[in-house]
């Protein structure tokens, strides 16, 4: 049996590669996206180049998780996710100071989320966090070449497929 543990949260540059991978979104709108996203309280700051956070943020987890809540979108997977459940971008030594991944803010609300490149940007943001509140993906290697069989499908309950 095999684990895949979820993916760290974005720093900046790995956004602006999911955006343009999975979504097709330029990388200047999904850095206007992501600093309006910021100006509004939406998420933490965008400017970082860790991918790691700070174990202080687990305080404000359940509120980060009340507020995804009500995001449509999010509902299902917020109300699934397990705070007791510690991922390994977690790390104190990896994100000093006010330098982290980015992540939501708890003060996010649907009616927040009006453009449509901007809540494109906000869900693939707070599914990678949600996805830290989720355990490993646990398959099997089949024999044949790249196979593998999924037991527990995990943190890609939160996430599409082109996300994950």
């Amino acid at each position: 049996m095999h684990f895949l543990p979820p993916p760290l949260p974005h720093s900046l540059a790995s956004l602006i590669g999911e955006c343009d991978r999975a979504l097709a979104i330029p990388p200047c709108d999904t850095l206007r996206a992501a600093l309006a996203l910021y100006r509004q309280g939406v998420i933490t700051c965008p400017v970082t180049d860790t991918r790691y956070l700070p174990t202080a943020l687990l305080n404000a987890a359940p509120h980060v998780l009340a507020a995804l809540a009500d995001v449509p979108e999010l509902t299902d997977a917020a109300a699934g996710a397990d705070v007791s459940l510690r991922s390994a971008a977690w790390d104190d030594f990896q994100a000093p100071g006010s330098a982290h991944g980015i992540v939501p803010a708890p003060t996010v609300s649907a009616d927040m989320l009006n453009d449509a490149v901007e809540c494109q940007v906000f869900l693939i943001i707070a599914r990678v966090f949600l996805a830290q509140f989720y355990p490993p993906v646990r398959y099997w290697k089949d024999s044949d070449p790249g196979g593998r069989r999924i037991l527990n499908p995990g943190w890609r309950r939160v996430m599409p497929r082109q996300e994950a």
